[in-house]
Formats: C-alpha cells, structure tokens, sequence
C-alpha cells in the first residue's frame, strides 16, 4: 500500500519542482482576489457598509500574501537552473 501511496503523490507537491506552474497559479488567483478587493472597495465607497471595507482589507491583505508567494517560486526556479 506504501509504494501505491508513494507512486500517486503529485510531482508539483515537491517543493523544488514545476516552480514555474505554481508561480502561474499564484499569480491567477491574486489577480481574481485583487479583482474581488477593488469591487468591494468600489462598493464600499458607494454604500459605506462596514462589511464591504473589511473585505476590501482582507482581500489586500490575500493579495500581498499571494505576491509573496510568487516570489518565493520565481527565487526557488532561479535556484533549480
């Protein structure tokens, strides 16, 4: 069952491998969240609604993680070459 386990295991789980694939991933979904931060910011200012600002921030804050993230995959792919 080990080697069953062993040989289903994803190569992209691998932390130094297909860097260039999660970067991608990474950059996708900070886009889609940047892009949920600025309409519920743009609502924010429409409505004033305590919800929507917090939203705003949290989805900053997701965005700012996720380039970070980027970060660490382009620096781990300059590594592998």
């Amino acid at each position: 069952m080990k080697q069953l386990t062993e040989s289903l295991q994803l190569c992209v789980t691998d932390a130094t491998m297909h860097n260039g694939v999660k970067g991608a991933f990474h950059g996708a979904a900070a886009c889609l969240i940047g892009v949920l931060g600025v309409y519920n910011a743009a609502a924010w200012c429409r409505r004033r609604e305590r919800h929507l600002a917090v939203n705003a921030l949290i989805y900053g804050a997701v965005v700012l993680f996720e380039c970070y993230q980027i970060g660490q995959h382009c620096k781990d792919g300059r590594e592998e070459i």
